[in-house]
Parts: structure tokens; C-alpha cells; sequence
């Protein structure tokens, strides 16, 4: 055998052929990870366990003379490793650049050489052998994924490279065709919501934020589309709840209202059955005396649109007879020269008076007395009665016997006595 140093290790390299000829010759098989790449170095003896003789059987010397040089002789077998390395961070929305670093230089590396899924490569170039830069364009979204298999390139010791690392990135498209629209709805009571319009891309789901409204009022909803081969698409649009009418939902009325006075305060109310959440308040709601006026009820809450109603509220007269034990009956007087008059009976009700008319005689006789109850809260009740004066006796006035001797002239009586005023007296026989 033949000794070889191979870089720091020792070898030996078996006879293979030569014999019967000046010229004999050995061979190694290099293994992996032996290299020497400044020449390999030759021992100047060969190791033989019999004697190598020339045909004469003169046994040869075994120490080699005139060894060219090896210096160019090398050994590599070292495989280039490869690793793919980008910028970009995962995920990614659009082309990114990616780099394939080998280890040490190498040839017979191109585009095609690189394995893509959900990608389409471009652009290779280097400026070293070693390091390799191209451009990945995602094909749609999804991962991507890039390798380099091995011995798609070589070394200067023809050593193919080692398979490279696989490069991995999400990538997402835009989500379109997707809206969300401003929505207004009239207060129900009941919650309401928006919803996005448009098909969702499959992979991908919707997801709400202060999405629920039941008042009166408007808020900003949030609608977040989201899937893992997609940009998030966040949208925003208002929810209205609006003022509903009052008309529309409740059976409320308000009607004129009439009353007999007596004497206390009279207000109208609404009828039906105030929505849940409303208040009515009134104007000018209050009278006593007789009269007419407008009230006004306002029906409002936060909810609702302000229902503004009007009725008349009145109160008309009352009837004294009602209300009182008021009488006005015939009176009877004996004459005695004075004046006389009649008067009604009972108690007036409060804010009335009476007056009279031809209610004084003093001289015997009949007239009738017109008595008229009279108030701003009540009906005029008019009474009529008679008032009558009847004859006086004559007192005090006497007519005596008289008795006279006879002288030829002729004689007569006299009453004594005063004549009551507007009397006269007349004398027969």
C-alpha cells in the first residue's frame, strides 16, 4: 500500500494493478469529511507484505525517488449548506425578497432550481456565488413556502449542496366587496344591530363591537373581518335609534271637558295608556270659575317625538235651585201708612245677590215683587211674588149721642176723635 496524508489524516491506498509492467498502481476512495485543499502529501515508502522483483527476481527498493509535486492535488468533499433567510415579516401583503446564503461558492444554481409553493419566483441574482437573492410573488393567500433541494448546485469539488431550510410566510390579501352600511331605525323598544353586506371570502369571519342599541341616541359600530390568508378589514359605520311618534303606538287622547260650577278647581286628563318611558305634563290645567279655556298636555320622553294636545276645559253656570233652599213666597201686610216690601228666604250662594223690582207699596193694594238671583258662577234664577197691603181699622174716633133743646135752629153730631192721614168723614141723616 501506498501512505497518503489527507490534510492531518492518514491513509492508505491499496494496489490495484501494474504487476509484469514498470508501472503499478494504487488506489483510495476519499470518505466524507476528508479534505486537503493545499495538496495531499505521499510517504516516500511503499508498505508491501511481499517483495516486489523485476523479472530477473531482483527485488526492487521500496522507497520511492523523484515524487512530483501534489500540491495540486485536493480533496473536497465538503457539501455546501444553504439557508433561506427575508426581511419580511410573516404575514405579508405583498411581494417580498428572499436570500439563499450558501455556505461557500458555488455554480449551476439558477431561478429554476428553487422550489415554490403558492408563489412565483423572479429576479435571481448574486454578485458572489454565495449569496443568491430573488423575489417571491405570492399566487394567492395561504402560506408560501420556498426551498432549495440538494445538489442543485456544486462547490469548486463539484460537492453538491445540502438541501436548504424551508422558509415559511402567511400571506393575506385585501378583503373586498364587503360594506357596512349607516343604519337608522325608529325606537320599538327592541335592540337593534347593523350588519355587513357583501359574501364573506371563505376563511374568514365577522366579528362585531358596540354592535346593540335600544334608545334613542347614535353609536359607532365596529365590524372586524378577519381569516388567516387575509388582511383584518375593520369598518365602522353608525347606528341611529330615532324619535318613534307616540301616535303610532299608543291609543292616547285628549278631549274637551265640561263642568257645573261648584265652587271647586276642575282639570281634564288624558285618556289610553302612556308608552313605557313617558311622562305627560299639563298647562293652564286648572279652573273653578265659569269660563273656557285651552289646556295644553305634553306627552314626551327621551324615546319618543313630544305629543302635544289640546282640549277646552269649561264650567258652565249652576242652577241656584241646586245648589240652595232659597224661597220667595206672597206677603200680607195690614196698612199702617209705612212701606212695605217682601224679601227672598234661605241662604245665598257664595258670589250672588238678589235684587227686586216693584217691591215697595204702601197704600192698600196688590202688585207683584220680581226678585232676580244673580251671580257670575250661576244661572239668574228670577222669583216672582205678590205683595199685598191690606186695610187698616179706624181707631180713636167715636160718634156720640146728642141731645139739644129746641130753639129753632137746627143741630147735628160730630165724631170725636183724629182722623187718621187720608181719611175723611161724611155724615147721612
Amino acid at each position: 500500500s501506498l501512505t497518503v496524508v489527507i490534510g492531518e489524516i492518514t491513509v492508505h491506498a491499496s494496489y490495484v494493478s501494474g504487476s509484469g509492467t514498470d508501472e503499478i498502481f494504487f488506489s483510495y476512495t476519499v470518505a466524507p469529511g476528508e479534505n486537503d485543499l493545499d495538496g495531499i502529501g505521499l510517504q516516500g515508502t511503499i508498505r508491501n507484505s511481499v517483495a516486489i522483483t523485476d523479472v530477473a527476481g531482483n527485488e526492487a527498493l521500496a522507497t520511492l525517488n523523484n515524487i512530483p509535486s501534489t500540491a495540486g492535488i485536493l480533496v473536497n468533499t465538503m457539501q455546501p449548506s444553504v439557508t433561506l433567510s427575508t426581511e419580511a415579516n410573516s404575514p405579508v401583503s405583498a411581494p417580498f425578497t428572499v436570500t439563499a446564503t450558501f455556505s461557500e461558492a458555488v455554480t449551476g444554481f439558477i431561478l429554476e432550481d428553487i422550489v415554490a409553493n403558492n408563489a412565483v419566483l423572479s429576479g435571481l441574482q448574486t454578485s458572489d456565488n454565495i449569496s443568491y437573492s430573488f423575489l417571491v410573488t405570492p399566487t394567492i393567500g395561504g402560506m408560501v413556502q420556498i426551498s432549495i433541494p440538494a445538489d442543485v448546485a456544486v462547490n469548486i469539488g463539484n460537492n453538491g449542496n445540502n438541501a436548504s431550510n424551508t422558509l415559511s410566510i402567511q400571506y393575506t390579501t385585501a378583503i373586498t366587496g364587503i360594506t357596512l352600511e349607516d343604519g337608522s331605525f325608529v325606537y320599538d323598544g327592541t335592540a337593534k344591530s347593523l350588519a355587513i353586506s357583501g359574501t364573506l371570502p371563505s376563511g374568514t369571519t365577522v366579528s362585531y363591537e358596540n354592535n346593540s342599541r335600544i334608545n334613542v341616541g347614535t353609536q359607532e359600530v365596529t365590524a372586524t373581518i378577519s381569516g388567516a390568508n387575509y388582511n383584518d378589514l375593520v369598518l365602522t359605520a353608525n347606528l341611529t335609534i330615532t324619535k318613534a311618534s307616540i301616535d303610532d303606538v299608543s291609543d292616547i287622547t285628549f278631549v274637551d271637558g265640561s263642568f257645573v260650577y261648584d265652587g271647586t278647581a276642575k282639570s281634564l286628563a288624558i285618556a289610553g295608556t302612556l308608552p313605557a318611558g313617558t311622562t305627560v305634563s299639563y298647562e293652564n290645567n286648572s279652573r273653578t270659575e265659569v269660563g273656557t279655556q285651552e289646556v295644553r298636555a305634553t306627552i314626551s320622553g327621551s324615546n319618543y317625538t313630544d305629543l302635544v294636545l289640546t282640549a277646552n276645559l269649561t264650567i258652565t253656570k249652576a242652577s241656584i235651585d241646586d245648589v240652595s233652599d232659597i224661597t220667595f213666597v206672597d206677603g200680607s201686610f195690614v196698612y199702617d201708612g209705612a212701606a212695605k216690601s217682601l224679601a227672598i228666604a234661605g241662604t245665598l250662594p257664595p258670589g250672588t245677590s238678589v235684587s227686586y223690582e216693584n217691591n215697595s207699596r204702601t197704600n192698600v193694594g196688590t202688585q207683584e215683587v220680581t226678585a232676580t238671583i244673580s251671580g257670575g258662577n250661576y244661572e239668574t234664577l228670577v222669583l216672582k211674588a205678590n205683595l199685598t197691603v191690606t186695610k187698616a181699622v179706624i181707631t180713636g174716633v167715636t160718634l156720640e149721642d146728642g141731645s139739644f133743646v129746641y130753639d129753632g135752629m137746627a143741630k147735628s153730631l160730630a165724631i170725636s176723635g183724629t182722623l187718621p192721614s187720608g181719611t175723611t168723614v161724611s155724615y147721612d141723616n
